[in-house]
């Protein structure tokens, strides 16, 4: 009987172990998928933040006056840009138009409350219809440029000086989608531009 028991408290001891290592396998690979997760949204966020900086900087380039540097320009109630179009360059040096579109692509619960997912894409023209070329990710939270004059007040297009750029990026790290709601994390980036063909064009 004392070894039957003796037996029987092995197996229970043995149990125990078996599943705090399988807890902490569990937990390591969580937390390294998470770091990987973190760490290529992190990248993403850089990329964009690199792109919309050689975009927007030079923003109303080649402009003659009375041309106007931005030719389009909304934003919705909540601050997120809808639409912007300015006259930029291309890597040669030549003037074309670019556009970045905001639109909701998916809205995930986060304790009981709605946030929607927005994806910003980028065309380009030379004179003729939209292309497509590239964009953002699409797990943004916020995206807005508001456009600034050279007191550092919101105006409109007619009289920007600066751009005032800030994009925010989700990562949902968890494993499982019970894990996946219950909480993520954001990367913030932001930048004030004055792009000096906008400034040029306030000083002729």
């Amino acid at each position: 009987m004392l070894f039957l028991y003796d037996h029987l408290i092995a197996l229970l001891v043995g149990s125990i172990i078996i599943l705090m290592l399988f807890t902490i396998q569990r937990r390591a690979l969580q937390e390294n998928v998470e770091q990987a997760m973190i760490n290529a949204a992190k990248k993403q966020t850089l990329e964009l933040a690199d792109a919309l900086e050689r975009d927007l900087a030079n923003a109303g380039y080649a402009t003659a006056p009375g041309q106007g540097g931005i030719t389009a320009y909304s934003m919705r109630a909540d601050g997120v840009t809808d639409t912007l179009a300015f006259w930029g360059s291309d890597a040669a040096g030549t003037q074309i138009e670019v556009r970045y579109v905001v639109s909701v692509v998916d809205t995930v619960m986060i304790e009981g409350e709605t946030l929607p997912l927005f994806e910003m894409q980028r065309f380009q023209r030379n004179g003729g219809p939209w292309v497509h070329d590239g964009g953002s990710p699409s797990t943004l939270t916020h995206f807005s440029i508001t456009l600034l004059d050279e007191n550092n007040l919101v105006t409109g297009p007619a009289d920007v000086r600066q751009l005032r750029v800030r994009v925010t990026n989700a990562v949902f790290p968890h494993i499982g989608p019970d894990d996946y709601l219950r909480g993520y994390r954001q990367l913030h980036w932001g930048i004030t531009l004055t792009p000096s063909s906008l400034a040029d064009f306030q000083g002729g």
